[in-house]
């Protein structure tokens, strides 16, 4: 069954709830700086609970480096995956930039629940404001979908699905006021705003 039929596909362009063959990035702010001399531990625990909530395998050891350039403080960490990989990039904060931020990633063929992904990175790293971005991906160009996500901790504030251009914006319009009303047990008439 291609992607863009499968009942997953259809809940993501509304719900954004489980798909496979996706893509996520996440760029945030942090509420705090985190400890630069417990980045395994921090990563360790990080992953764990990622793997766990997504039944998710590695495929390698874990790998955490500190960076090397000073005027940019911080540590990296990826876990290759069996079925692609999951990363973070932490700014730790300095004198020209005083705010901690972080750069996270998950790059899969499995599905995963992009609320689930939130909320364990927001435990984790502590995610003040955040924007995203997620990709359904699709070979064929005209069924890849693309997200524009926002947020403050753990709750995802703002959706915006990107139309590839040429898309018919009326119908995708629709489409989502469809959705949300019959998510929030709104009738046909109601207005959604």
């Amino acid at each position: 069954m291609p992607p863009s039929s499968s009942p997953a596909h259809s809940r993501l362009g509304f719900a954004l709830g489980a798909t496979s063959e996706s893509i996520l990035v996440v760029d945030g702010w942090l509420e705090a700086g985190l400890d630069l001399a417990a980045s395994e531990d921090l990563a360790r625990a990080y992953f764990a609970e990622l793997l766990e909530a997504t039944g998710m395998e590695a495929l390698a050891p874990l790998s955490v480096s500190p960076a090397v350039d000073d005027s940019m403080p911080g540590f990296s960490a990826i876990q290759e995956l069996t079925t692609s990989h999951a990363s973070f990039h932490y700014f730790a904060p300095t004198a020209c930039d005083p705010a901690p931020r972080l750069h996270l990633d998950l790059f899969s063929c499995r599905a995963f629940e992009l609320e689930s992904f939130i909320r364990i990175a927001a435990r984790h790293f502590h995610l003040a404001e955040w924007s995203a971005t997620y990709v359904l991906r699709s070979i064929d160009a005209a069924a890849r979908e693309t997200w524009q996500l926002e947020g403050q901790g753990a709750v995802i504030g703002e959706r915006c699905r990107l139309l590839p251009e040429g898309a018919d914006k009326q119908q995708a319009l629709v489409g989502v006021q469809s959705q949300e009303r019959s998510q929030s047990g709104d009738q046909p008439g109601d207005v959604v705003s």
